[in-house]
Order: structure tokens, then C-alpha cells, then sequence
């Protein structure tokens, strides 16, 4: 079979700053007194709250939590503020993640219509009022599959309705550094009030591929004390949960100056996503089709009409390629001819293979059927 080619995401093993050179940043740091945690831990938060990691809405410190990641983070807000049989409103479609994680709680997902520019506000009003959801979980800087960017009046919509209905957001921020500007508008001018007198979470997370083998994420909590104030730990990141010397060493990172960082895998991402799209065209592969990404690290792909990306993924995985099949991001009626290929840990020598592959398992499959 060869090499398989991985694009189902994940964590690669290598990033922009290599496994060699984080062991060696964060050595410096093994002799650190554990007791420092808490010391290293509230100078991280300060530090990530000025930096493009995390876009400004007057970030509280007190209202952070470090976390092992996003989906740590996700799954700390869903053990904490929902039950089972809750409802949660979701984009049509969404994280795949997210939904893995509420139907594990218990949780039912409920999609909400929408279009290019995101939810739609009256389908989300009319959700609201038939569903009585605890929470909406969106990702309007960069939506996942899809890598759309809401419309900036539908984000401040979002908020809007679901303050005046009292439900809870749920904003999943976590490619927000790969995206090209950062937010603007009212709801991310840096007052610590804009738009969020309701309850607010957001989630983030250094991503994958810009150092490598850190898993390190966050919440950020807006809104009133008294709804919030026991969903977040103290002391803000629990000892087990990150290594201490990672702390210290994302610390003195952000401290250098993550700029350079950030310019080389924004390039490397979008080149290597740039490719998959020009491999695609090039191989005319009938029937397929995709949405140009405007953020982010994936490719959202059409198949031929009845051709399933589960039965294809079963194929594709004996050639040598593995990828995300579609319907598993669809809270209900998935569209099963779909899949998300996620290239951007690929060398480019690699993404033409895959696409030969792709094409190869395909023409198996429609060979089979004509």
C-alpha cells in the first residue's frame, strides 16, 4: 500500500517550532518549582489576552481558563453547564468534535438553518422559542468544514438573540489565528461589555502544526457572576492537566514574540491548500466539487452524486489516503456525498499523490457501478 497520506486533521508530530526545539525550550524550565504553576499560569492568560490568539472583548483574566487543548475546553463547559437532555443549537454544518462531544453527555444537537453569511437570526429566534436550548455553539470567524466567515451584522445577531432570550454562546475561536483580519465590529471592540451582557464562552487553542506536540487551549468566560462563577476552577489551570515547564516555555515565547511564527504557517497553510485546490483541477476528477475556503485549515469536497464518503474512505484507506467523511458533521439529515480534506500537514510531492489517490478510488467505485 505504501504511505498513507493523512488528512483527517489531527495533531501532526512536527510544527513550525519542531519537537527538537520546544524539548529544549521547555528544558530549561524542568527545574521549576511546581508551586510557580499558578505564577506562570496567570502571566500566560495575560499574555495570550495581548496577542492575536485571542481577538479583544476586554478579557477578564480571572475569567480564564488554560486547558489541554480546545477540546478539553469544549468538553469542560458541556460537563459543567449542560445536563443530559439539554438541547444546544448548532450551524448546518459544524464542528464534528462538537457533536461527538454533546450526544456523548447526553446532549441533543439541533441544527439551525443558514447561509454564507451564518445562522440565519429569525430560524434562530424561531429555534429558540419551539427548542428551549441551554446553549448555541458556533464558530463564525472560521466555520468548521466549510472555512466561512460570518457576516459581521450576523455575529452581533447571534449575541443579540441569544441574550435577550437568555441562552448561552458558545464561540469556538480556535483557528482564529490562521484567519487573514482580525473580527472587528461592536461585539470585538475591546469593551468589556460590547454586546456580551449575556453569558459568553469562548474556546481557543494554540493550533495544530505551529509547535510541535503542545496541546494548549483556553476558556474565556463574559457575562453575569453569578451564572459563571462556579464553572471555572481555581486555581485557573489544574496541575495535571498541562506540564508546568510548557506553561513556563509558551510564556517566554509569547514573550519573544509569536509574529514570525504565525507569517510562516499562515504561508504554509495557505500554500498547501492553495495546492490541493490546483491538484483537484488539474485531475478534473468528474463530479467533484469544493468550496474555496476563506479561513482555516480545511477543504470541504462534493462528491458525484451517490458516491458515500464513508464506503469511499473504506477504499481510499486500502490505496493509502485517509480523509473526514461528511456526514459525520451534520447534527441530522448529514449529506453523506462529502468530505473535509485537511492538506495542510502534507508536503505538497504528498497532496498531488493524494489526489491521484483520491481520483484512483473513485474511478474503482464508478467503474464498479457503470
Amino acid at each position: 500500500m505504501g504511505e498513507t497520506i493523512n488528512w483527517m486533521g489531527g495533531w501532526p508530530k512536527e510544527g513550525v517550532v519542531s519537537a527538537a526545539e520546544w524539548e529544549e525550550r521547555s528544558g530549561r524550565y524542568a527545574e521549576r518549582s511546581r508551586e510557580l504553576l499558578e505564577q506562570d499560569a496567570e502571566s500566560l492568560k495575560e499574555a495570550l489576552a495581548g496577542t492575536e490568539l485571542l481577538p479583544t472583548w476586554g478579557t477578564r483574566t480571572e475569567r480564564m481558563m488554560l486547558a489541554p487543548g480546545a477540546d478539553a475546553a469544549i468538553d469542560w463547559i458541556i460537563k459543567r453547564w449542560l445536563q443530559p437532555g439539554d438541547a444546544v443549537l448548532v450551524e448546518r454544518p459544524t464542528s464534528r468534535f462538537a457533536l461527538q462531544a454533546f450526544r456523548r453527555a447526553g446532549i441533543i444537537p439541533h441544527a439551525v438553518p443558514g447561509d454564507g453569511l451564518g445562522l440565519d437570526p429569525d430560524e434562530l429566534a424561531e429555534s429558540i422559542r419551539q427548542l428551549h436550548p441551554r446553549l448555541v455553539y458556533a464558530a463564525p470567524d472560521c466555520t468548521d468544514p466549510e472555512g466561512r466567515v460570518w457576516g459581521e451584522a450576523r455575529k452581533e445577531l447571534l449575541l443579540q438573540i441569544c441574550r435577550e432570550e437568555d441562552v448561552a454562546v458558545l464561540l469556538d475561536e480556535r483557528q482564529a489565528l490562521l484567519c487573514e483580519a482580525p473580527p472587528r465590529g461592536k461585539y470585538a471592540s475591546g469593551s468589556a461589555n460590547a454586546g456580551l451582557e449575556g453569558v459568553v464562552f469562548r474556546v481557543g487553542e494554540f493550533p495544530p502544526g505551529m509547535v510541535a506536540g503542545l496541546r494548549l487551549g483556553w476558556i474565556c468566560a463574559h457575562g453575569e457572576d453569578e451564572k459563571i462563577r462556579e464553572l471555572l476552577p481555581t486555581p485557573a489551570v489544574r496541575p495535571e492537566a498541562i506540564p508546568p515547564t510548557d506553561l513556563a516555555a509558551v510564556l517566554g515565547l509569547l514573550q519573544e514574540g509569536i509574529e514570525p511564527i504565525v507569517k510562516t504557517m499562515k504561508f504554509i497553510y495557505r500554500a498547501r491548500t492553495g495546492a490541493l485546490v490546483e491538484c483537484l483541477k488539474r485531475q478534473q476528477l468528474e463530479g467533484v466539487g469544493w468550496n474555496e475556503p476563506q479561513n482555516g485549515m480545511h477543504l470541504w469536497i462534493s462528491l458525484p452524486e451517490g458516491l458515500d464518503a464513508d464506503a469511499l474512505l473504506r477504499a481510499a484507506w486500502m490505496n493509502g489516503l485517509l480523509f473526514q467523511p461528511g456526514g459525520a458533521f451534520y447534527a441530522s439529515d448529514p449529506d453523506r456525498f462529502k468530505l473535509r480534506a485537511t492538506a495542510v500537514h502534507t508536503e505538497e510531492r504528498l497532496i498531488r499523490l493524494g489526489v491521484q489517490k483520491l481520483g484512483d478510488t473513485m474511478a474503482d467505485f464508478l467503474g464498479r457501478w457503470g
